[in-house]
């Protein structure tokens, strides 16, 4: 931000203030749970929808079983593929 004799402060510091709003909002959307489906780790992985649903009915897959379908929280989802894994282990 350049300031000059002409600059308009108050139009400034409310720039700033509506900057600073829309971080909090993403550090709030950032700490909430976020799920993905069979569906969404097929895509993100870029395999088929069978090997996600293996992946999902791994025993240590961070997966849940809601009403409908099984969702995973993608931090937990993360955490998994941190480890190193064979295709072996996967059986």
């Amino acid at each position: 931000m350049q300031i000059d004799i002409n600059t308009n402060i108050d139009e400034n510091l409310e720039k700033t203030k509506e900057i600073l709003a829309n971080i909090k909002k993403i550090e709030e959307k950032s700490k909430a749970l976020q799920f993905i489906t069979i569906k969404d780790l097929a895509k993100i992985l870029n395999c088929s929808h069978n090997i996600a649903q293996e992946y999902f009915n791994l025993p240590d897959f961070p997966a849940t079983d809601f009403p409908k379908e099984k969702k995973a929280e993608i931090n937990a989802v993360r955490n998994f593929f941190s480890v190193p894994r064979r295709k072996k282990e996967m059986r």
